[in-house]
């Protein structure tokens, strides 16, 4: 699922407004703006297990209560953050099932999930009377204002080096901030 939220306030300034109403250069400026925002969170993908592999211990011991993500902000990794429990996985390669044996290792774990999204977004609006029927819009947008890291999912193969942690952001633009700017003459 994808839970998204929007809202849009028109500041109480300017003409026909309960404050700043009363004419003159404060009125002029602080009417007309209208701010608006979207909120977005959705959970992370089931985590995949596409790799045939060993593992000794219980399934439910692998997802952690509080999983944490190994990429540090300079883009080095931290070697003792990981997403889900590692442990009890078979990791030597000379060790790991080879292609004839069958597959016993669930594809996907119950409520394991990858790192999700929490984006928020806004725009301040401003309309300004150009004589008549004419008006000119300002407007300034931003994507993701809190910055947010939208982060892949873990590695999932026992024979990385980096199994089991968070090792990359996602490189859409979605993933990081901007800003972006607009003028509308309506006449």
């Amino acid at each position: 699922y994808r839970l998204t939220g929007s809202v849009v306030y028109e500041l109480p300034f300017g003409e026909g407004k309960p404050m700043a109403n009363s004419g003159g250069i404060l009125q002029a400026l602080a009417g007309g703006w209208r701010v608006a925002s979207t909120f977005e969170d959705q959970p992370g993908s089931l985590i995949q297990f596409t790799n045939n592999l060993f593992y000794y211990g219980n399934i439910a011991d692998i997802k952690k209560s509080k999983p944490e993500i190994a990429l540090r902000p300079d883009g080095s990794i931290d070697p003792n953050k990981y997403w889900f429990n590692v442990a009890n996985f078979e990791t030597n390669p000379a060790k790991t099932p080879t292609s004839f044996q069958t597959r016993a290792f669930p594809f996907q774990i119950n409520g394991l999930r990858g790192p999700g999204l929490h984006y928020v977004n806004l725009n301040i609006v401003r309309n300004l009377r150009a004589g008549g029927s004419r008006t000119v819009q300002l407007r300034v947008d931003c994507q993701n204002l809190l910055n947010y890291a939208a982060y892949s999912n873990p590695v999932t193969d026992p024979t990385n080096t980096n199994f089991g942690k968070v090792v990359a952001a996602v490189s859409a633009a979605g993933a990081m901030r901007f800003f972006s700017g607009g003028v509308r003459l309506t006449f």
